[in-house]
């Protein structure tokens, strides 16, 4: 996939296909189908998990299984080019280059607040749940 190609998956809006509010529970994966609005045929799918003390998310083009984006918490990270990235992260497709082994810092990742982490996120790669997210405390 060209980098063009997947620049375009990332801006498209999406919206979860879930018809009910995804009570977002601590220490269980949810892997959520995504579509593209106006397009079902173009399907996604966001796994979000987190516990108490990381976030994690990764979005991926259903049909091709191609990572697009994900979160990533190691406290270290080292671009291709040797950079060297501290911290939370995001990870993009870069044309050429499969697993997603590029990142850049970010500084709006907060464990301790994973639903506004993960609405940074969900705005970043233009997906919403139309019925909304909502925490679940355990």
């Amino acid at each position: 996939m060209t980098q063009q190609q997947a620049n375009e998956l990332i801006a498209k809006s999406k919206e979860a296909t879930r018809i009910e509010i995804l009570n977002w529970k601590c220490n269980t994966r949810y892997d959520e189908s995504i579509i593209a609005v106006g397009e079902p045929d173009l399907q996604f799918i966001l796994t979000l998990t987190r516990n108490l003390y990381e976030i994690k998310a990764h979005f991926r083009l259903k049909a091709r299984d191609i990572y697009l984006a994900r979160i990533d918490t190691q406290n270290q990270h080292f671009n291709p080019d040797g950079e060297k990235i501290t911290g939370p992260h995001l990870h993009w497709y870069r044309e050429g280059f499969e697993l997603l082994p590029w990142a850049e810092s970010i500084d709006w990742y907060d464990a301790n607040k994973p639903i506004d982490t993960i609405f940074r996120f969900l705005d970043l790669i233009n997906t919403r749940f139309p019925n909304g997210i909502q925490e679940v405390l355990l």
